[in-house]
């Protein structure tokens, strides 16, 4: 007879007469099982009526306890000695659709499992199924899954690899924590995922999201620290956040990362303590940067903030090494974000609406200061700046407009200040590479995501039309663009600025023709070249600086669009095109 005692922690219900019970040890032979219960004793063959017998033997298949699931059969225990299992595929001919909770965890050979063959009937895997089967280096998971449930894999450290069937839709909260893991490809099939799934994978390297999910949850790759590689799919908008220093990719081993246009949030500590990250593309659309997004990344130097981006959140760039940094459109600069960095001087552009309190203080939230700031210029007048002498730290120039905000916080706290663009003013800012971000609404499609510094927004081949166009330039301190469109029906429209739309939208209007022009003081040092791709015609030649592009008078659609900016006299790209002008009209 065998008999397996199963952990204090595992509860196996069995049915008898109608009621639950709790088995605590179960002895099985060939002709009888005996099934502990506390104090109490039944046994198959003596103890229960023929009725709760045949129920009983009926719930005892090999090495394995099972229940009736969804009409078919879950495993419910395996009481075998380890090595390798094979999941039936029926039992008594139904088939078996399901591993239970806890089903091969506590039991006293879990840690003794070396592979696990599962049927391609299963579609479910329990929460802690296989939890903590140390052992277990090989299993398969058959298409058809479409369930992981919580801590299924937990401390499975063994486990090397495993292929996720593009059936599964639901993976659990910490399903794979702590288990051996060297590469994962999250399927596109996945539409929900739990808190932790690859939390503390240490052995873990490369990830690839394919799901176009829309969300990913806080510690998703957790203190994965060998992991150096991960890709993301469109579709991406949120990436969850937490406070408590588990954030998605925190503490990741992380060179470089490039995010999907399509990301909008990215949440508190998501990239916290990724001490190897160099570089990160932040996408065209992200609108927030939550608290300590990029905080104590040490190596950080290289980060372009988009234009889309309209709040940076409490120490978001803490402890980087970042010493340059334009801040596009953002609207709040939120307590700490730049203490302990490299920047010797800042640029609070005209977006800036508030500089909340310690906002641009090197004093350290682990105390003392960092003095490498010099100065700080303000664009906006009409900036608030917090009433505090910690705002601005303690020696910091303060430069800007003679009247300001900025000159009434210089006086109140008897800071340095000098007047924009005086005699004194000889602080020179840097312009960084400038670049030109567009993008159009298009028949049929939308909005398309943002492109960048002549590639094509707009499609080529498809006889789609343009409907409306957005186009924003950063990265100079005084440089900024207008733009006008030619549209059906309405003719030329009237200039719009910095990422305003201009053309129409729900009208189904096409556009014919645009004009673009470089605005404020850098304009003179650049040059704005545009081409567009006209119905019936194709590629136009490059227009420039404010001359028209496309047709006039002849009901040609415009499907798509390039925009570069060059320094001033310098040619645009060499491109090959279908007329050698850049605009016609039959008028």
């Amino acid at each position: 007879m065998k008999k397996v005692l199963l952990s204090g922690c595992l509860i196996v219900s069995l049915l008898f007469s109608g009621n639950l019970v709790f088995a605590e040890s179960v002895n099985i032979d060939s002709t009888s099982v005996t099934i502990e219960l506390g104090e109490e004793q039944y046994n198959s063959s003596s103890s229960l009526s023929n009725e709760d017998a045949i129920e009983t033997m009926a719930m005892v298949e090999g090495d394995f306890l099972y229940s009736s699931y969804k009409g078919g059969v879950e495993i419910n225990c395996y009481f075998g000695y380890g090595g390798n299992v094979e999941v039936p595929k029926t039992i008594n001919g139904l088939n078996v659709v399901s591993i239970g909770r806890e089903a091969f965890s506590m039991t006293d050979y879990s840690g003794s499992i070396s592979k696990i063959s599962l049927p391609d009937t299963i579609t479910e895997i329990g929460a802690l199924a296989f939890e903590d089967c140390t052992g277990l280096s090989s299993i398969n998971i058959p298409q058809g899954v479409t369930f992981l449930g919580e801590f299924a894999f937990n401390e499975c450290k063994s486990l090397r690899e495993v292929s996720l069937p593009n059936s599964v839709i639901s993976i659990g909260k910490a399903c794979f924590k702590e288990s051996g893991l060297t590469s994962i490809v999250i399927p596109e099939s996945v539409t929900e995922m739990g808190e932790d799934v690859f939390q503390d994978c240490y052995s873990l390297i490369s990830a690839d999201i394919k799901t176009p999910i829309s969300s990913l949850p806080a510690g998703l790759f957790g203190h994965c620290n060998n992991l150096t590689s991960v890709s993301f799919s469109e579709g991406l908008e949120r990436m969850e956040g937490s406070p408590l220093d588990v954030g998605l990719f925190c503490g990741c081993g992380l060179k470089k990362v490039e995010l999907p246009d399509s990301l909008e949030f990215i949440g508190d500590s998501s990239f916290q303590s990724c001490e190897s990250l160099e570089s990160v593309s932040l996408g065209s659309n992200v609108k927030e940067i939550d608290d300590a997004a990029f905080a104590n990344c040490p190596s950080l130097s290289d980060i372009i903030i988009p234009n889309s981006v309209r709040t940076i959140g409490r120490s978001a760039f803490a402890g980087t090494s970042i010493s340059e940094i334009h801040l596009g459109n953002v609207e709040v600069i939120n307590s700490h974000v730049f203490t302990n960095t490299k920047l010797d001087h800042f640029v609070v552009g005209n977006s800036v609406k508030l500089v909340r309190d310690y906002g641009l203080s090197m004093e350290s939230i682990w105390g003392g200061y960092d003095d490498t700031l010099k100065y700080v210029r303000f664009k906006n007048p009409n900036t608030v700046i917090t009433l505090s002498p910690y705002t601005i730290q303690e020696g910091v120039i303060i430069i800007g407009d003679e009247g300001s905000l900025a000159q009434a916080y210089a006086l109140k706290y008897n800071r340095s200040f000098v007047v924009n663009g005086s005699a004194s003013d000889t602080y020179e800012d840097e312009n960084f590479p400038v670049t030109c971000s567009y993008r159009t609404q298009i028949q049929n499609i939308g909005w398309q995501g943002y492109a960048y510094d002549g590639e094509l927004s707009g499609t080529s081949g498809r006889s789609l039309r343009l409907e409306g166009i957005e186009i924003a330039v950063s990265g100079a301190n005084n440089l900024g663009v207008k733009y006008k469109t030619h549209v059906e029906n309405y003719g030329w429209q009237d200039y719009v600025t910095n990422g305003v739309m201009s053309g129409t939208s729900g009208k189904g209007l096409r556009l014919e023709a645009i004009e673009i022009v470089l605005t404020d003081d850098d304009a003179d040092n650049y040059d704005i070249y545009y081409r567009t791709h006209v119905q019936n015609i194709g590629w136009m030649n490059w227009a420039k600086n404010g001359e028209d592009s496309g047709s006039s008078g002849y009901g040609y659609r415009l499907e798509g669009i390039e925009i570069v900016i060059v320094e001033a006299g310098k040619a645009p790209p060499s491109v090959d095109f279908a007329s050698g002008e850049s605009f016609i009209s039959a008028d």
